[in-house]
């Protein structure tokens, strides 16, 4: 069975001749949706290269989330992947990849392959076998290796949290989140392949810039932990930050209370989200930066 894809990119403040330059570093042909998030216009504008269609679409807005959400919403094909703009394909592993879901189409909801990092410091835990997975098997994995069926994400609403994410408040786990949402579904099932397709330079992200910022790190824990695990939260937070204790030793004081205001604001937003999110972040976390 013949089966289409589109690759959606997440991009900032990108020229045209910066994104096709992009697309060519990429290694990446077909159909390409990009969301170049700007502070002009909302705009949008196809560029054909060989046979390389891109959709660009300037966008007045923030946050990574929302762009994916958009660029999903926007998709007409049998399956999307969500790329950033450090990813690319290893020699002609998107055909190798395409072949390998138009074989098992029908059996799978998403199908993830093997990515490496070329940043040695942040190495990236390695497929060994192919096989079914779960949420544990997910835990430490993005969402860019990824092949989704992409009726099936929006008929069972499966959305990226708009709060969550780069440029948002909440600054990481949108990732993690959207994956819980999906393998929470039952019939939702996925499969892995040990086939590598994916290189990621895994450098200092363009949507949040280079400096940590330890106190919205523990904050975003806070909410992203109590989302995904309900009233059993705190179970798993405790795990978290003794795994990785040596990672908070300069705030170590504080680092629960900080997790405990990120799980606050979660129920403050689910329960009224009219609220002005960086008032309520701002009254939450000030006392913490002094």
């Amino acid at each position: 069975m013949y089966m289409t894809f589109d690759y959606l990119v997440t991009t900032i403040n990108k020229t045209e001749e910066e994104i096709l330059n992009m697309i060519d570093k990429m290694n990446i042909s077909g159909s390409i949706l990009i969301g170049n998030q700007n502070s002009q216009q909302n705009t949008t504008k196809t560029l054909v290269k060989g046979k390389t269609k891109v959709v660009l679409f300037n966008l007045i807005g923030k946050g990574v989330s929302k762009n994916r959400n958009f660029l999903l919403k926007k998709s007409a094909s049998d399956y999307v992947v969500f790329l950033d703009d450090d990813i690319s394909f290893i020699n002609n592993s998107q055909s190798i990849m395409e072949s390998l879901i138009e074989s098992n189409s029908g059996r799978y909801r998403a199908y993830r392959f093997n990515s490496y990092s070329t940043n040695l410091d942040r190495p990236i835990k390695q497929i060994k076998k192919d096989k079914e997975l779960s949420l544990m098997d997910l835990k430490n994995f993005g969402v860019w290796g990824i092949y989704f069926n992409r009726k099936n994400l929006l008929k069972k609403n499966i959305l990226f949290d708009e709060n969550v994410g780069p440029g948002s408040i909440i600054n990481h786990g949108e990732d993690f989140l959207f994956l819980k949402s999906f393998v929470d579904i039952k019939d939702n099932k996925m499969i892995q392949f040990k086939q590598c397709g994916f290189l990621i330079k895994q450098e200092h992200s363009t949507w949040t810039g280079s400096n940590r910022d330890v106190v919205r790190e523990l904050f975003s824990h806070g909410y992203v932990y109590k989302k995904a695990f309900g009233a059993m939260w705190f179970f798993y937070l405790l795990f978290h930050l003794t795994k990785h204790n040596k990672n908070y030793s300069s705030i170590r004081k504080h680092r629960i209370a900080i997790c405990k205001a990120g799980a606050k604001y979660y129920t403050l937003l689910k329960s009224n989200p009219s609220l002005d999110q960086e008032s309520l972040y701002r009254s939450l976390v000030d006392k913490y930066y002094e």
